[in-house]
């Protein structure tokens, strides 16, 4: 009787194992999945009786060495836990979601439920390493790959660590456009330029509100910085200054080749690995070391893993950006969509105060306009928009069908109008919107997937971009007051006739064309911060008493008072790549 219970037992157990497997049992072997991410992504996934063997992506439009980079650590995560039901990756939110959907449409061919395939709990590494090197880098923005290259080429050991499975951060958000005074460029074009004139301008729109240190390290040496990278390193850019605008009275931004901030950093990864620097991602730097009161290592762990690092070095860069998603943010900014970087997280700053780090401007934040909002967030498109402002006859409404400011005007006077208008709307034509769009496309500031979508919508879901064969139809789709609008546009078209703006003083050239015709709602959004570190003239992290934290040292985002109250057009990426480079320097002075 105890052998007939017992063999009873042992197939009753068989009978729930088998049907707790139910239509998870995988049929072995190789299933093709497709979804929709920054472009179309096909993935190829090999699958035995029980168990997801390997997943290879067969077509994608991701950067190689950044989506690439999240693919891999993406790949990597849903083998370990043999599943799709997993967070998706910080920063990389479009990508993660369209791998594990393709991933999902191959396991439903396979025959399996990926709702119901519950992840595998990954266990928490005991390893431990210890690395030495000269130069600690925290960050692998454009400030933190920038010196890790100087630092290179001076004939220094530089490791680059960053908590993210790509690099880039903020940087890799933006447009490219560097401020850069006195480049090569600008000299073989006639401008005229010169450290005081960027100054003065630089303190202006920032209302004299900057520290005037770093202020004058991005007036006096960002043009070198960009011949260095274009020039030295082969980090290219475009051989144009651009233009004039209302913050600045030349022509000083350069672009990277590329075309996106994404392409520059892709750049910036691809020249380190050439030149044999290392960089360790998914790593989170978390403490300082010292060797009395000396700053001499980073304690980091592998966000993954667990497994623990300590570094040790000569020197510490902090270059881990702002602090947008962080507690230091104002509060009445969180009704606002936050575009910025979400590794910024004030990583450096929760470091650095325990060396008695200062810290200004903290209540200063970017308040930007001609941005879409995309879900609960917001990227900016504000080059884009300028654009179309400048080679058409876009023009910007609030919903009573009324221009609020010139258009071309300076952001700091443009964007308290948006704020006081509610609701804000880029009036275009078929050719500015054309324009408009394969632009944004092309800076992967959205797909083209997503474009069709919002077209598709027409003005009905979060992201309004409401389209009509007239003008009154148009308005009428979104609210706005039809015919005020129509009125608006008419007298634009007598300003253009007259060649002045008699509202608002903007250049026109261009009156709006033939349609159809569109509305793309421009939301106010909040991402790169104005406050931060205090640092002296080699980027050397201060005290209250103005002297410098030994072997301590910060760039990019991180430090403070750089722009004062507001934030000037391509300032961002020109402060990352020469914070980096002249910190690079400053630290190979100090320790050879």
């Amino acid at each position: 009787m105890k052998k007939v219970c017992a063999m009873l037992l042992a197939l009753a157990l068989l009978t729930f194992a088998v049907a707790a497997m139910g239509e998870n049992a995988f049929k072995a072997g190789t299933y093709s999945g497709e979804a929709t991410g920054m472009g179309k992504l096909v993935v190829s996934v090999t699958l035995s009786d029980t168990a997801i063997e390997s997943i290879e992506v067969v077509e994608s439009n991701e950067t190689p060495s950044i989506g690439g980079a999240i693919m891999e650590d993406l790949i990597a995560r849903v083998l370990a836990a043999q599943s799709t039901q997993l967070d998706t990756v910080s920063g990389a939110t479009v990508t993660s979601n369209a791998l594990y959907e393709a991933v999902n449409a191959a396991l439903v061919s396979a025959g399996a439920d990926p709702a119901a395939l519950v992840p595998v709990e990954a266990e928490v590494s005991q390893e431990s390493e210890e690395i030495s090197c000269d130069v600690i880098i925290v960050g692998a923005g454009g400030a933190g790959m920038s010196a890790a290259l100087k630092v290179n080429e001076l004939g220094y050991t530089a490791i680059v660590i960053d908590k993210q499975a790509f690099v880039g951060g903020a940087t890799a958000m933006s447009s490219s456009s560097a401020l850069a005074q006195g480049t090569r460029v600008q000299a073989e074009n006639g401008v005229i330029d010169s450290p005081e004139l960027c100054m003065q301008e630089l303190l202006v729109v920032g209302d004299y509100e900057n520290d005037a240190t770093p202020t004058w390290l991005l007036a006096r040496y960002s043009g070198e910085a960009i011949d260095w990278l274009n020039d030295d390193m082969g980090v290219l850019f475009n051989e144009s200054v651009g233009s004039a605008s209302a913050e600045y009275s030349v022509g000083r931004a350069r672009t990277s080749v590329t075309g996106s901030g994404a392409g520059l950093c892709e750049d910036l990864k691809n020249k380190l690995e050439e030149k044999g620097v290392r960089l360790i991602l998914n790593t989170r730097a978390y403490e300082l070391t010292d060797t009395d009161g000396v700053v001499d290592g980073v304690l980091a762990r592998d966000v993954n893993t667990g497994k623990e690092y300590r570094f040790h070095a000569k020197a510490v860069l902090l270059a881990t950006g702002g602090y947008c998603y962080s507690d230091y943010i104002d509060p009445s900014l969180l009704s606002l969509p936050n575009s910025g970087s979400k590794a910024n997280t004030g990583d450096g700053i929760e470091m650095a105060l325990p060396y008695g780090a200062v810290l200004q401007n903290m209540d200063m934040v970017a308040v930007a306009g001609h941005g879409i909002r995309i879900g609960d967030t917001a990227h900016h498109t504000q080059g884009q928009s300028k654009n179309a402002y400048k080679t058409t006859g876009a023009i910007l409404v609030n919903m009573d069908g009324r221009r609020i400011e010139n258009e071309l005007g300076r952001h700091a006077d443009l964007f308290p109008k948006m704020k006081e208008a509610g609701r804000t709307f880029m009036l275009m034509d078929e050719a500015g919107f054309k324009a408009y769009a394969e632009s944004c496309v092309k800076a992967n500031f959205f797909t083209q997937e997503q474009l069709d979508t919002w077209l598709e919508e027409n003005g009905t879901g979060v992201t309004v971009m409401a389209h009509a064969d007239t003008i009154e139809e148009v308005a009428n789709i979104v609210g706005v007051n039809a015919e005020n609008l129509l009125d608006e546009v008419a007298r634009y078209t007598s300003f253009v006739e007259k060649g002045v703006d008699e509202d608002f003083g903007r250049e026109v050239s261009v009156a709006l064309g033939d349609g159809p015709y569109y509305l793309v709602e421009q939301c106010l959004r909040y991402s790169t911060t104005l406050g931060g570190i205090t640092i002296n003239k080699d980027l050397a992290v201060v005290d209250s008493m103005n002297a410098p934290i030994p072997g301590l040292y910060a760039a990019g985002e991180l430090v403070g008072g750089v722009f004062g109250a507001n934030f000037p057009p391509s300032s961002g990426v020109g402060w990352a790549l020469t914070s980096g480079m002249l910190a690079g320097e400053s630290i190979v002075n100090a320790i050879q």
